[in-house]
Formats: structure tokens, C-alpha cells, sequence
């Protein structure tokens, strides 16, 4: 009798179908951890613009009527750039939203929007990061279609401002 050569195709089935399984498991895992890295710079943001209205509002004797440059009212967060770090630009943004700001009477928010309704992992890890990291503010989040909007308010207008 000749010797056997080679594998049986049940022998390969077996091991593509075990190949499947851990690729299976190991894009899940990396799926989490991009979205968890998102989170970080999401925060790494926040803070940042958190940061520059600080910097902003006492550059103004604690006021925030008047723009750095124009003497016009500050009405988005492009008008905070002077008080970015070097080289920071919100085209850094991992995934395709947008930080805007909104300032009325009794508030400041930083909203961010148009986060996908899929990313809902990266929503709960944001706002996770932001009570761990003891931001000021209060946080909350609304899903309005297939979009999420978190929002960060900042400033209560009876309180002094961070």
C-alpha cells in the first residue's frame, strides 16, 4: 500500500472554518479598540477647545462678547483658533463629525455632530472618558435619525466660568 501525501479536505475545512472563527473575533477586538482610540482623541478635543475658551474668556475679563480680532461676538469654535496649540486643526477628527459651539444666554455647549448611529460604542466610551477625566461640565447624548449629537455644557450663566 502507498503512503498517504498531502491533507484531506476535511482536514482543510476544519482548519480554514478555525481560521474564520479568530479572524472573526480578532476584527471585533480591533473594531473596539479603533473606536476606543476615536473616543481618546474625541476627548483629547474637548479638552482642548475646553482649554481655549478658558484662555478666552479671561483674556476678556471674563466675558465672551467680543472676538480676539474682529471686536464681534464669538460665535463658533473658528474663533477660538488663536488659543489652539501649535498646528491643531479640527481636520484631525478621526471620523467624519463636528465640534460646534453654541453659546446662548444661559450656556456654553460644545456640541459634537453627526456621529453614525453604528458608533454607538464610541459614544458611551466618550462620555465613560469624560466623567473619569472630571471635566466640569455636564455631558449628555441624543440619537436624531441616524446620527448621534453629544452635548457638553460647559457654563451655567450664574457661575463663574471654569
Amino acid at each position: 500500500m502507498k503512503p498517504r501525501h498531502g491533507f484531506s479536505i476535511l482536514e482543510l475545512v476544519v482548519v480554514l472554518a478555525i481560521i474564520a472563527i479568530l479572524s472573526k473575533g480578532g476584527s471585533t477586538w480591533l473594531q473596539y479598540q479603533r473606536q476606543q482610540s476615536y473616543a481618546q482623541m474625541l476627548v483629547q478635543h474637548l479638552a482642548i477647545y475646553e482649554s481655549a475658551l478658558s484662555m478666552y474668556y479671561s483674556e476678556h475679563n471674563g466675558t465672551l462678547s467680543a472676538n480676539f480680532t474682529t471686536d464681534t461676538p464669538l460665535k463658533n469654535i473658528a474663533d477660538l483658533a488663536p488659543y489652539f496649540p501649535y498646528n491643531f486643526t479640527s481636520a484631525n477628527l478621526p471620523i467624519s463629525c463636528s465640534f460646534v459651539l453654541s453659546i446662548d444666554t444661559n450656556n456654553i455647549r460644545i456640541v459634537l455632530k453627526d456621529i453614525p448611529k453604528n458608533l454607538t460604542k464610541l459614544v458611551d466610551s466618550f462620555k465613560k472618558l469624560v466623567a473619569k477625566n472630571c471635566y466640569s461640565g455636564r455631558i449628555s447624548s441624543a440619537l436624531s435619525g441616524n446620527f448621534y449629537q453629544i452635548t457638553y455644557v460647559l457654563k451655567d450663566s450664574s457661575t463663574s466660568y471654569l
